[in-house]
């Protein structure tokens, strides 16, 4: 928080939010089941399936996989290899605009080993933007960035966002903001076991986030934490 950067700094004695109480949530009265804010792994898996034909799909694995939007719409050529993704610049919308700044915070710099799944797709996309660069007379570059339109024109945040719920909606699924698939990864993560602090490390934030913010119980998690408790 900038406020209590000013307190690590000694500007300010002490951080007076900390001492705000949060009003609480509004809790419905009513029988409306609790629809999950996550995936489940069916759902990721049936979204995975039916963009396997889409032109950007190695960007939508890289959201699946965590990565923030402003993450995926900085990431270069440059820093993509079979053994790492660098991430190290976001690009965000501020307006009609759109700016590449530093990434959201230390810990979301990072080096994060791709899957096999994610390197086939990501050289697959290079080699097409490869093909209609010099069906355009463009030179090439692997400077340029790895989310951009066949004509070689970046791919705009709101864009970005619109196009997951085209995508959502024809493959049927519940609607989730295009963030909350990074909540979806950290849910999986947990439910397979994977220590907090490497859940913590891949998505780039502190050990607490991923605890206290990002995970959700799935029904299913529900399910056999009930069953398990009297076997």
């Amino acid at each position: 928080m900038v406020i209590q950067s000013y307190v690590n700094e000694g500007t300010l004695p002490r951080n007076v939010i900390e001492h705000v109480e949060r009003p609480p949530d509004p809790i419905p009265d009513d029988d409306t089941p609790i629809d999950p804010k996550t995936w489940t792994l069916t759902e990721i898996d049936t979204f995975r399936q039916s963009i396997r034909a889409e032109r950007l799909y190695a960007c939508w694995l890289l959201s699946c996989y965590d990565m923030r939007r402003s993450e995926v719409l900085a990431l270069r050529w440059t820093r993509y290899s079979h053994t790492a993704l660098r991430i190290r610049r976001g690009r965000v919308q501020i307006g009609t605009d759109t700016e590449e700044n530093l990434p959201k915070s230390r810990r979301s710099r990072r080096d994060l080993p791709p899957p096999p799944d994610l390197i086939q797709a990501l050289d697959a996309l290079k080699t097409l933007q490869q093909h209609e660069a010099q069906a355009l007379g463009i030179p090439w570059t692997d400077d340029r960035l790895i989310a951009v339109h066949a004509d070689g024109t970046p791919v705009r945040p709101d864009w970005y966002s619109d196009e997951f719920h085209r995508l959502r909606a024809r493959a049927g699924l519940r609607r989730i903001p295009l963030k909350h698939l990074r909540n979806t990864s950290v849910t999986l993560m947990l439910a397979l076991g994977i220590p907090p602090h490497i859940v913590a490390a891949w998505h780039g934030h502190h050990p607490k986030i991923s605890l206290g913010v990002y995970s959700e119980a799935q029904p299913d998690d529900l399910k056999t934490a009930g069953a398990s408790l009297f076997p």
